[in-house]
């Protein structure tokens, strides 16, 4: 991460806590909590924009955010999470501001922290997708985080990971009552057929042996339309949909599911999880492309095999694809 771009946030972060109701605040109160004059934070109201952040200063009330933000809170996930399992073994990581929420569990994974590591984030400057995509990630609107987990037997053992988090991510969300949820093979959330979230699993030690996994998960919450502009396929929020929308309840029960969910697969494999992610299965019987680098193979799509490979009915021909660089797409 860039250490000037770091610093700022870290500094800015106690204020943009106190503006997030979106209520005004005088300058001689802000600089009382945060022990600075009040022309220190002028100052760092005016950085606030370099974050995404529209701040207002109406004279004889103060200063407010033009929209309130909801912040996470680390105490408030893990209450939700111990109420949904009982008992856990998740290490909660909230941070304000990192290039990667996944690079950062890819750091953990080359120590020592056990399973069920988690790292979030209020914003991601170099968050990613799929095959190298540019996730977008602006500042406390959407959810960003990374779960690792260790498996002993390498990479054979991870066939259908990604469909199971899939299920996992899509049963967190109906928690608030959405309808309308289906899966895109191998790792796409849609809400009415548009990407809603999206899943990256990244590998760390022996292919053959004990390996680690990184499972980055992304939730559009209330994508600001600026920032929108660089998505290339039709996308959705949670806001649209949803008439209020508690960021730390679905970060919850998402951290709550992905746990219950991967640690079901490690001890059963994707079997456990097929019929689930089947009830989801977004192009079940509908005409597709496969999408292989320059190569396009179009079909019916058949489902998925015991192993999660995409299945597509060729003229009665059944081809099995598993994820790497396979794209699959509804054809118009």
């Amino acid at each position: 991460m860039n250490k000037d771009a770091a610093d700022s946030m870290l500094g800015l972060y106690p204020l943009i806590k106190l503006l997030s109701d979106g209520q005004f605040y005088s300058g001689e109160y802000l600089g009382e909590q945060l022990q600075i004059s009040r022309a220190a934070v002028w100052k760092k109201i005016r950085k606030l924009e370099d974050f995404g952040l529209v701040c207002h200063s109406v004279r004889g009330k103060g200063y407010r955010l033009e929209e309130s933000l909801q912040l996470l809170d680390a105490a408030k996930l893990a209450q939700i999470v111990n109420i949904e399992l009982q008992s856990h073994n998740l290490e909660i990581d909230l941070h304000a501001q990192v290039e990667s929420t996944n690079d950062l569990a890819l750091d953990a994974a080359r120590g020592t922290r056990p399973s069920g590591y988690v790292c979030l984030a209020e914003q991601q400057l170099s968050g990613r997708g799929r095959l190298g995509r540019r996730w977008v990630s602006p500042f406390a609107r959407n959810l960003y985080l990374s779960m690792l987990w260790r498996f002993p037997a390498g990479a054979a053992s991870l066939e259908g990971l990604s469909l199971a988090v899939g299920v996992a991510v899509a049963r967190a969300l109906e928690k608030t009552s959405l309808q309308g949820l289906s899966l895109k093979w191998p790792n796409d959330v849609l809400l009415h057929g548009e990407k809603l979230a999206g899943i990256l699993l990244e590998m760390h030690g022996d292919s053959a042996g004990q390996c680690s996994v990184v499972i980055g998960v992304g939730v559009n919450v209330d994508m600001p339309q600026a920032v929108a502009s660089g998505i290339d396929q039709p996308w959705t929020d949670l806001k649209r949909h949803l008439p209020h929308v508690d960021r730390n309840e679905i970060a919850g029960n998402l951290l709550a599911e992905i746990y219950r969910s991967v640690r079901m697969f490690s001890e059963r494999g994707f079997l456990s999880h097929k019929s689930a992610w089947e009830a989801y299965d977004a192009f079940l019987g509908e005409n597709v492309s496969i999408i292989l680098g320059e190569k396009e193979l179009t079909g019916r799509a058949a489902g998925i095999s015991a192993r999660g490979e995409f299945r597509l009915d060729v003229d009665g021909e059944l081809h099995h694809f598993s994820g790497g660089e396979v794209s699959v797409r509804r054809k118009r």
